[in-house]
């Protein structure tokens, strides 16, 4: 049996891995998620130099006292001297109502007698707005990562989630992760909201751009295209999130203006990049209102024709969430869109409740898999099960796979071992404006 002294003492002298608690739970890795800034454990002791772990206040809640005393001797031994304890849920409330909002980071187990963590997470947004939480359990990787949304659809900051056994490396890592960008929880960021009036008076003005980002084949790093993404800009507000400012202008009644607006000038961009001797392709989103028009296939031929751009260099993307609005008008129109040899492609695939139906009626080329699945593919066990389903998915239907939202090279690797096509995301670019484009292509070949 440890005592804290020996705890402290084999910390100390460096036993990173051997301090191993509940050996028959296998030790998965710690799952970071959006929004705290931490990318890998490379950058910890960089980090870490420049905070004060001194400062924090913790709290631990968890029924296993040998748990509790591992982890409040970890934080000991990396600075961390304001530790609390708690033995179940409600212990947690009680120190959490009488103390108020004094703690910087909570560790959460799930699994308790009396109030679970769940239970408690209820009842968190009221006592612990803004502290980050780390969830902690034995059990199956799916529950941390259902627990984790849960939560954070409540408005909590949640930093991680760390499957059990306990480990050094897994509490430095949450420390690391804590040193860096702490946002305000999801609830309590100010929300913009942009009227029909506001939304209109961009289109009067005409403050609208493209920025465009670049979509690159994993197994060669080629360039073969770029997707068109709206900005729009409001003498007051200033930038407006794309989004929501699509929404408004089309409840103002700009849906057709918006549409042959974006399709006019992503297709002229093309012609551009073409005339300069890069002929590659643009992917142009459409709306869900969009696809009500049944005569928009016959229009974004004609725009096509008249700039002298080839329909395979333009690829249309539609939401799968926005297909089910109108299940005959958009097979009517994605159908009539292949007939002219546009390509079409399913965005943002596993969100919508209606996959499997749309893919098996619609003549889609492309799939793009949602960026919430890419996230950390290479670490979290089911993202990559969903990616790995997809890919052979549209493989077999012959269609080619894009992931979406790449922010690190380990996602990179991942999709690239699991026969993903092409890779679209941050960690190559972000959107760039047009006069960027070919800079940045001549710089990425040399990368």
């Amino acid at each position: 049996m440890h005592t804290p002294r020996t705890l402290e003492r084999a910390i100390a002298e460096g036993a990173r891995g051997a301090l191993r608690w509940r050996p028959c739970v296998p030790a998965n890795r710690i799952s970071q998620t959006r929004g705290f800034g931490f990318s890998t454990q490379r950058h910890s002791r960089h980090l870490m130099s420049a905070f004060d772990p001194s400062a924090l206040r913790v709290l631990t809640i968890d029924d296993d006292p040998l748990l509790r005393m591992t982890l409040a001797a970890v934080l000991r031994a990396h600075g961390v001297t304001q530790v609390d304890e708690a033995a179940d849920g409600d212990a947690a409330y009680d120190l959490l109502k009488q103390r108020g909002p004094v703690f910087d980071l909570i560790f959460c187990d799930l699994q308790m007698p009396g109030r679970d963590g769940i239970d408690l997470l209820r009842s968190l947004p009221e006592v612990a707005r803004h502290t980050a939480i780390v969830f902690l359990s034995g059990e199956d990787e799916r529950v941390l990562a259902s627990v984790a949304a849960l939560a954070r659809s409540k408005g909590l900051p949640v930093l991680s989630t760390m499957a059990k056994p306990i480990t050094v490396e897994k509490v430095r890592e949450v420390l690391a992760a804590l040193a860096t960008e702490r946002p305000a929880p999801v609830a309590e960021r100010e929300r913009p909201t942009i009227t029909a009036e506001q939304a209109a008076t961009v289109m009067e003005k005409h403050a609208l751009a493209l920025h465009y980002q670049p979509k690159v084949r994993l197994a060669d790093r080629v360039v073969v295209g770029f997707e068109a993404l709206i900005r729009a800009e409001h003498p007051e507000l200033g930038m407006l999130p794309a989004e929501m400012f699509i929404e408004a202008a089309e409840l103002a009644g700009y849906t057709e203006a918006i549409a042959m607006w974006t399709i006019r000038e992503g297709i002229a961009c093309a012609a551009r990049w073409k005339a300069a001797g890069f002929e590659t392709g643009v992917a142009i989103n459409l709306s869900g209102r969009a696809l009500a028009q049944l005569d928009l296939p016959d229009m974004i031929a004609s725009v096509a024709i008249a700039a002298g751009v080839s329909p395979d260099k333009i690829t249309l993307e539609i939401t799968e969430t926005q297909l089910a609005a109108d299940h005959d008008a958009a097979v009517d129109i994605t159908s009539r869109l292949r007939l002219k040899r546009f390509n079409v492609s399913i965005d943002d695939f596993g969100i919508g409740v209606s996959g499997m139906r749309q893919l098996q009626q619609m003549p889609f080329t492309e799939m793009k898999i949602d960026r919430k699945f890419v996230d950390r593919c290479d670490a979290d066990n089911s993202n990559r099960s969903i990616v790995q389903a997809a890919v052979g998915l549209a493989s077999a239907l012959g269609m080619q796979v894009v992931g979406e939202g790449i922010e690190r090279a380990e996602e990179w690797t991942t999709l690239a071992a699991l026969g993903c096509d092409v890779a679209q995301g941050h960690w190559i670019a972000r959107a760039m404006v047009e006069s960027s484009v070919l800079g940045w292509v001549a710089e990425w070949q040399v990368r």
